[in-house]
């Protein structure tokens, strides 16, 4: 093989054992990637197993001792249907409801500035707030539409907003216990491990109806412990199959991944090995080949 032909043949394996390098530093970091992967699918594992609930410890009509998962429905369910007849708040004394009650016939909106809250009882209020823009011809068909029905027929319309949105989280309505109660719209209530979370972490509390033996008064108060009202903290092993099953499926998924990166990574290692010895062997020509020619001239 001549000089300029080994030369040629030298650059070529180089240019090829480079990009044996890159694609081996490629599939390293896929399988750094899968091992972040699999430490976080383990973790998900765990937190499942070993995730907690409260249960409501009670009786059944055989009198027999029985443990209900506590949810947002159990807890404020009436007692004739085998709720608890309790209520939830949270931090600021808000209700907390899924929805808002179809039957409420106005809202108390929150002013941002002031923190005060303005009763919307008057329909012209009411379209002036929260229906800006609207055209004459529309204000004559609805200015004299109730509120509940005005209320239906905005919230249909194409003058619906997020200020609604908003203002609605703070709504009242006048036949709980005074004009001053407020709802907070949570839809997730209903979800058990996001109602336990938020029990647990104080951002919700229970509370219950209790009379005064001196004044007769009925009010709500919050329970003074979990304990008094038989609710525990147990394991919540409702998601444990589901769990396992989840984490055998992706954890087959990885090996599978990964077997196919060893894989790879082997034939990419033989390659590279081989380039490295047949670069050694080109260039050893090489250098005989300048070695021979620099005799020449110098003879």
């Amino acid at each position: 093989m001549g000089l300029s032909a080994s030369q040629i043949r030298y650059l070529n394996l180089t240019g090829r054992k480079n990009e044996v390098e890159y694609s081996v530093q490629k599939l390293t970091y896929q399988q750094t990637e899968l091992t972040k992967l699999t430490q976080k699918i383990a973790k998900d594992y765990n937190d499942k197993m070993n995730n907690k609930k409260f249960v409501y410890n009670t009786f059944n009509t055989n009198g027999d001792e029985v443990q209900k998962t506590l949810t947002y429905e159990l807890v404020t369910g009436l007692g004739a249907d085998g709720g608890m007849n309790m209520r939830i708040v949270d931090t600021n004394g808000n209700v907390v409801v899924p929805a808002l009650p179809q039957d409420t016939e106005y809202i108390k909106a929150k002013d941002k500035e002031t923190g005060e809250y303005t009763k919307y009882t008057d329909t012209n209020a009411f379209i002036s707030d929260f229906m800006p823009g609207i055209s004459e011809e529309e204000y004559d068909t609805i200015k004299d539409y109730t509120f509940s029905a005005l209320k239906a027929y905005w919230e249909s319309s194409t003058y619906y907003n997020e200020n609604y949105l908003l203002n609605v989280l703070t709504s009242v309505r006048s036949d709980m216990k005074g004009a001053d109660e407020r709802y907070l719209i949570d839809k997730q209530a209903s979800d058990p491990s996001y109602f336990y979370d938020k029990l647990v972490n104080g951002d919700w509390k229970i509370e219950m109806q209790q009379t005064s033996v001196v004044s007769g008064v009925t009010s709500w108060e919050d329970i003074e412990s979990f304990e008094s009202l038989s609710i525990s903290e147990v394991l919540n092993t409702d998601d444990d199959a589901a769990a396992e099953a989840t984490y055998d499926a992706e954890m087959a998924k990885i090996n599978t991944q990964q077997k196919q990166l060893d894989y790879q990574l082997k034939q990419l290692d033989t390659e590279h090995e081989a380039l490295v010895k047949e670069l050694d062997s080109v260039l050893e020509v090489i250098n005989n080949n300048i070695e021979n020619s620099y005799n020449k001239f110098s003879s």
